[in-house]
């Protein structure tokens, strides 16, 4: 495959087995192990990456350190801070320091840290306001130290003490709305909401990416979590309809982000809640758009329990029947 020789890369994070099709998948792709909630010693095995490996980037089919080595990353996903909680879960029972070395110790050398809209700008306007404290009773039980903080400060302190632990750290925007994701219903399906409009997308990739520029171990972000269906609108790749376009939000998304720090890697979802790039050779952004050569990783997610195929077929032969 000639794209398998450029500084673009397409890569896949698999969330269960993964599924290919020759007609389907024309590119090369390398499986990450991404582990979500993966809970057992024997699930991971990764290396943790010294700081003089940094920054990382794509080089055909595999992840690189500044030396050209190829980088294995082991992750896993720590939700929470994505929810109406607006922090990540476990602080009620462990300390933030404690459970960030738990992961290290389990084998992991990467987390995803996933984040909404609203945690970083507030309530759904135009105007940016500070976003209150997660609940101190409940939320923030076992961290006196972080009872009295905004989200967004107690979020800062979670990546501080997962890179504290040589951990890297993967930003993902998951939702706009804090909420448990994902559904066909939420009104989530896009990069953008009823309630949060696109600027709020992109202004808050812009100040994260600077906010976290000079901790060289938030390595990569990850766009958007599971691109899918809200009500008539179905996200495109490369159609060019502003509504809809999600490789054209994701090339600008990922301008404004290495505006602010070149040496994040970028991580872009698939379609169809992350399960489709058929797309993507006939836009592939990571070789057309020259400042994203090098960043790019496209990420697919699979599941044992859910298959868009599948799915459809069962409904199709029951509605036969």
């Amino acid at each position: 495959d000639p794209r398998a020789k450029t500084g673009g890369s397409v890569q896949m994070m698999t969330v269960a087995k993964p599924h290919s099709s020759a007609s389907h998948t024309p590119l090369s792709f390398t499986a990450w192990a991404f582990l979500v909630c993966a809970l057992t010693l024997r699930a991971a095995r990764g290396t943790v990456v010294p700081l003089d490996a940094l920054p990382l980037r794509t080089h055909g089919r595999d992840v690189v350190d500044r030396d050209g080595t190829r980088v294995r990353l082991f992750c896993v996903n720590w939700y929470g801070a994505h929810m109406g909680m607006l922090a990540v879960n476990g602080l009620n029972r462990q300390s933030l320091d404690t459970l960030a070395a738990r992961i290290a110790e389990m084998g992991f050398n990467c987390v995803r840290l996933p984040f909404s809209v609203h945690m970083v700008v507030g309530n759904g306007t135009h105007e940016w306001q500070e976003v209150l404290p997660p609940n101190p009773r409940w939320d923030l039980k076992a961290n006196p130290g972080l009872q009295a903080k905004p989200a967004l400060e107690v979020f800062d302190d979670t990546v501080a003490a997962l890179a504290r632990h040589g951990l890297l750290v993967i930003l993902n925007n998951h939702v706009s709305t804090p909420m448990w994701c994902c559904n066909g219903d939420d009104g989530e399906g896009l990069w953008y909401t009823s309630e949060y409009p696109e600027e709020q997308f992109f202004k808050s990739w812009a100040f994260l990416a600077e906010r976290y520029r000079d901790e060289p171990r938030v390595v990569g972000v990850d766009l958007r979590n599971e691109l899918r269906t809200t009500g008539a609108l179905v996200p495109s790749w490369g159609s060019g309809d502003p509504s809809t376009d999600w490789a054209a939000a994701a090339v600008k998304a990922a301008k404004l982000v290495l505006a602010a720090d070149p040496d994040l890697l970028i991580v872009v979802s698939g379609l169809n809640y992350c399960m489709f790039l058929c797309e993507v050779p006939q836009h592939p952004i990571h070789e057309t758009e020259a400042e994203l050569v090098g960043h790019v990783i496209y990420t697919s997610h699979e599941y044992s329990w859910f298959h868009v195929r599948l799915t459809s077929l069962q409904v199709i032969d029951s509605a036969l029947l």
